[in-house]
C-alpha cells in the first residue's frame, strides 16, 4: 500500500471498481463530447461543483470518487450509476468477437468479487438478481431471487418481472 506523504496516513489504493469509475467517467465524457469544463459546469448545476484539475484526477485515478461525487457525476452525465460501476465489455473482449452474447459471461474486474460474470454484475447492480444467483435458468431459484428483490426495491417503485425482462 502506497504511503502518504501528508499527516503520515496510508493512501487507501483504489479498488477494480474505483478504476472502472474513472474509466467510465472518461468514456461518457467523451461519448457526449463534454470537456472537462463542460462536465465540471454541469456539476455545478446539480449541486456538486468539481473543478477540472478534480474531475482529471478523478479521470486518471489519482482522486478517488466518493458516492456523492459518483451520483452527481452520474446525473451531470446523464447515466444511471450503475453505468458508471458496470466495467465496460464489448464482443471484443470476449474469445469469439463474432458472438456477442458470450459478453454477458465475460469474466470483470470488481471490487464485489473474483469471477463475477458481466451479466450476473449487470444484474446485481440493477437490483435484479443476487450477485451469486446463476444465470442458467434451469439452475436459478426464482422465488428466492424474487425475494432479494423485493428487499432491495423500494415498494413504490417494485414492478414484477414478467417474460424475462
Amino acid at each position: 500500500m502506497a504511503k502518504s506523504t501528508t499527516m503520515g496516513r496510508k493512501a487507501i489504493e483504489l479498488g477494480h471498481t474505483a478504476r472502472t469509475v474513472a474509466s467510465n467517467v472518461t468514456r461518457f465524457r467523451a461519448l457526449r463530447r463534454y470537456t472537462l469544463a463542460d462536465l465540471s459546469e454541469r456539476l455545478t448545476t446539480v449541486g456538486r461543483p468539481m473543478t477540472g484539475n478534480t474531475l482529471s484526477a478523478i479521470e486518471n485515478a489519482t482522486r478517488r470518487a466518493d458516492v456523492d461525487d459518483l451520483v452527481a457525476l452520474a446525473a451531470a452525465l446523464n447515466v444511471s450509476p450503475a453505468a458508471l460501476l458496470m466495467p465496460s465489455v464489448t464482443e471484443l473482449d470476449t474469445p469469439d468477437p463474432s458472438d456477442p452474447s458470450l459478453i454477458v459471461e465475460q469474466h470483470v474486474p470488481t471490487s464485489a468479487g473474483e469471477n463475477v460474470e458481466a451479466g450476473a454484475l449487470w444484474l446485481w447492480l440493477t437490483a435484479d438478481s443476487p450477485l451469486d444467483a446463476p444465470q442458467i435458468l434451469e439452475q436459478r431459484d426464482e422465488v428466492g431471487i424474487e425475494v432479494w428483490r423485493r428487499e432491495q426495491v423500494p415498494p413504490w417503485a417494485y414492478r414484477t418481472r414478467t417474460g424475462g425482462s
